[in-house]
């Protein structure tokens, strides 16, 4: 199935990494400099993902909330912007499209519920402040949803911070949920893009949206409410990909733009 895909891809990455004649180079480097070669040190090739300093962040794969995101992902790149990819759960059963797949093999999934768990266990501080900044809240979201972009939040702080992340776009609203709790966990900003049916209610949602730098939305309501920084997009984007491509080069250069400011 895919999950042995995906496993299989990382093997393969791993392999590539290292693999003798890319871990041999910095110890021959090494011994070039203390019998006096005067060399030039050979740079260590980086894949584009590991040089991002911008994290995109999917609640479920594949799901309605996120489709076409490869293509927003290939026109990002064709712009010089390398973004992250985050995956907090992996829908089993749902078919994958050949664009899809390609593009999933390079997202990272988070682990399995009992590692994510564990996570949640061994850091209790971070739990209780964030479960203290929910009581605090005037409109909040149901317990259930808080309790898995919580437990989310702290497994990405320690994926997140050492690859110096500066920046959050969640790709949907619940995973806006955990893109704020990170925003406390970690110093980073927030974005997001909010699917023209949203799971979270408009109060919380709104208060949510309050905390982003900029984002996207397809409701035109959502938007009164919003400043000049998210931008109004058609709900179209979700449902036909043939339609992004030939109509929303120019949303996509303006959100290129915002990614600019904030990466």
């Amino acid at each position: 199935g895919y999950r042995v895909d995906f496993g299989n891809a990382g093997r393969a990455r791993i392999e590539q990494s290292f693999q003798v004649e890319t871990t041999i180079e910095p110890l021959l480097q090494r011994f070039r400099i203390l019998d006096g070669a005067r060399s030039e040190p050979v740079p260590t090739p980086t894949a584009p993902a590991d040089r991002a300093t911008i994290a995109y962040l999917v609640d479920c794969f594949p799901a309605t909330a996120v489709a076409g995101l490869e293509f927003e992902l290939q026109e990002l790149r064709k712009r010089h912007l390398d973004c992250a990819v985050y995956v907090c759960r992996f829908q089993e059963g749902q078919p994958l499209s050949a664009g899809a797949e390609r593009a999933a093999l390079q997202f990272d999934f988070l682990p399995d519920a009992m590692a994510i768990e564990a996570e949640w266990q061994a850091n209790p501080a971070l739990g209780y402040a964030l479960e203290d900044d929910r009581a605090n809240q005037k409109h909040r979201a149901s317990a259930d949803i808080f309790l898995a972009q919580a437990r989310y939040a702290v497994a990405l702080r320690s994926l997140l911070k050492p690859r110096g992340i500066r920046h959050v776009h969640a790709t949907s609203s619940s995973a806006l949920l955990a893109a704020i709790m990170l925003k406390k966990l970690l110093p980073v900003t927030v974005s997001a893009t909010i699917e023209p049916e949203p799971t979270l209610p408009v109060r919380v949602l709104r208060n949510a949206l309050a905390e982003c730098v900029g984002g996207r939305v397809s409701d035109p309501g959502l938007k009164t409410h919003l400043g000049s920084e998210f931008l109004l997009e058609s709900t179209k984007l979700f449902r036909s990909v043939r339609l992004h491509m030939s109509g929303q080069s120019k949303l996509l250069n303006a959100w290129c733009d915002l990614l600019q400011t904030w990466r």
